[in-house]
Parts: C-alpha cells; structure tokens; sequence
C-alpha cells in the first residue's frame, strides 16, 4: 500500500509569499507520485500545517482555525482544543488572538465545559489591545451571558447582555434584532430577580425599538 505524503504545493506561488489570500489554497493531499487524493482529514490537515509552516508563520494561525472549526464538527473536541492551543503560541494582535479564544470557547461550550469557556471568554475581555469594535468582543459578552444564564447566576447575565448591547448600538445598527433579543433577556431575568421596575423600563426599550420576532 503507498503512503500518504503532505505536503503543501508551492507551484504557483512561494511558500515565504505572505500577500497569499487564503492559505488552504496552498495545501493539497498527494500520494508519492503525486496524484491527489482529495479532501485531508484533521489529522492530516494539522499534521500538513506542522511539516509546512514554521511555528511561528502567522499563516498557521487561519489554517489552525479551520482545522479545529473541522474537528469540532466531527465532535472530535480534544483535537479542535489542541490545533487552538497550537495558534495561541503564534505571535499575532489581540483581534488576531480574540479570534483564536473564542473558538476555544465555544469548543468548551460543546462539551458544557462551562468554567473553561468563560476562562476563555474572559481572556478576550482583558486584551488591552483589542478593537471595541471586535466582533469576537461583543459576541464574547452575548455568550457569556448565556453561559451564566444557563448556570443560574442572572446578574452576570444581566451585565454581559448589556455590555453586549452597548457594543452592538456602538458599532452596529442599534434596531439591530440582536439587540432587541439581548434586552429581552435581560427583561426577563430583572423578572426573575423580583425587579419590576427594571423589567418593565427594559421591555419598554424593545417596543421602542420596534422589535420583529424574524
């Protein structure tokens, strides 16, 4: 039986080519004669990206994500963990490694691992150099407060929805369905806490904003 052979094809372009698009163009899966055998598994794909690019290549960083995002729908949790884990050694900006953290939180999310989701969760909260206007940031705020949600602490909830929306109406459309989602929640949960006042102020906002179960 011939063996599988790696290896990333450089033909059209230079492996040190930093301007490439999308670096998966880059991989293929060959035999030693060098016929395709088509689409790589995980292992493949994560064994590839270690025999072709340096440790530090920031390439490896967009390669590794979409392998672990591959072996995460194989529910093959613990190899999505260690291609993320990989990336995080790589050097590259807090936006670049917000990225990196929260797909390693919602893998955890999977497995209702919830103490290291939020771990990871609250690894992007503490980058000073992340953008306000990250999208991995203000998602982070949205998960975590389902996270708390789901474990029965409501006022953390109520404040990560907030800080949630805050970002959203910064950044985004402040009609936005997301938004009127968000503040529903938190409604829902100052009922929950005996807080009417706070509720009714906040399902007030939505009807404000015209909110559309779509």
């Amino acid at each position: 039986m011939r063996q599988r052979k790696v290896v990333i094809s450089t033909q059209d372009m230079a492996l040190n080519d930093l301007s490439i698009p999308n670096p998966m163009d880059l991989i293929d899966v060959m035999s030693q004669d060098n016929e395709t055998f088509g689409l790589m598994n995980v292992e493949e794909m994560h064994s590839a990206i270690n025999q072709n690019l340096t440790k530090n290549d920031p390439r490896r960083i967009e390669l590794l994500l979409m392998t672990a995002m591959k072996a995460t729908r194989a529910n093959k949790f613990d190899e999505a963990i260690e291609c993320l884990r990989d990336a995080l050694l790589i050097p590259c900006t807090d936006d670049e490694r917000a990225s990196v953290y929260s797909q390693l939180a919602e893998v955890y999310e999977k497995q209702k691992n919830w103490s290291a989701a939020l771990e990871n969760y609250e690894n992007i909260f503490r980058m000073p150099q992340l953008s306000e206007a990250s999208s991995d940031l203000r998602l982070a705020h949205i998960s975590t407060a389902k996270i708390y949600a789901e474990i029965g602490d409501d006022r953390n909830a109520i404040l990560h929805y907030k800080s949630g929306v805050q970002l959203y109406c910064q950044h985004k459309l402040p009609h936005h369905p997301l938004v009127s989602s968000c503040k529903i929640q938190i409604g829902s949960k100052f009922l929950k806490l005996g807080d009417m006042d706070a509720a009714l102020k906040t399902f007030q906002e939505v009807i404000e904003l015209g909110y559309r179960d779509d």
